[in-house]
């Protein structure tokens, strides 16, 4: 079975481009950009901006993936095209929690685990077809359980 990306992850995909272009072009033309005293400004601005590429970019290279399902193993993929193959039998289960998106919706997410590590990270956000993922890792996978969602664990969890 292989995943189906939803159309806000493709958007997600899209956005990351002008917000990579955008501090190359304002280090081209800061002179432009920021007037006199161009390099305190810029220095400020795009340390802002860089922060803020690492970060989306970081975050789309873990949640923006394909997930490809067989009997024996799932196959991960992210953007770049590296790809991770994980046995079944090599992890421990899987834990579910909810993250609640801007707009006020909560959606399930499903952290796939080994040596209480988060290995994958399977959204409903990202994933049209999220529910027959969802109950093909069931069949395969112990359920661990419901984790609160928080940022800081979420972060110091993986590997």
């Amino acid at each position: 079975m292989k995943s189906k990306l939803t159309y806000q992850a493709y958007i997600q995909v899209g956005l990351i481009i002008p917000t990579l272009i955008l501090p190359v072009y304002l280090f081209i033309k800061r002179g432009e950009a920021f007037g006199e005293n161009y390099n305190i400004k810029f220095l400020f601005v795009g340390s802002l901006m860089l922060i803020t590429c690492l970060f989306l970019f970081v975050v789309i290279l873990r949640r923006v993936i394909s997930v490809n399902l067989s009997d024996n193993e799932i196959v991960v993929k992210n953007i770049l095209q590296s790809e991770l193959k994980i046995k079944f039998k090599d992890l421990d289960g899987f834990e579910t929690t909810f993250e609640t998106s801007k707009g006020g919706k909560s959606y399930e997410i499903l952290y796939l685990i080994k040596d209480n590590k988060v290995l994958v990270h399977i959204s409903e956000f990202h994933f049209s077809n999220y529910k027959e993922i969802k109950n093909k890792v069931r069949s395969k996978l112990k359920d661990c359980g419901f984790v609160p969602f928080s940022y800081f664990s979420d972060w110091k969890r993986y590997r």
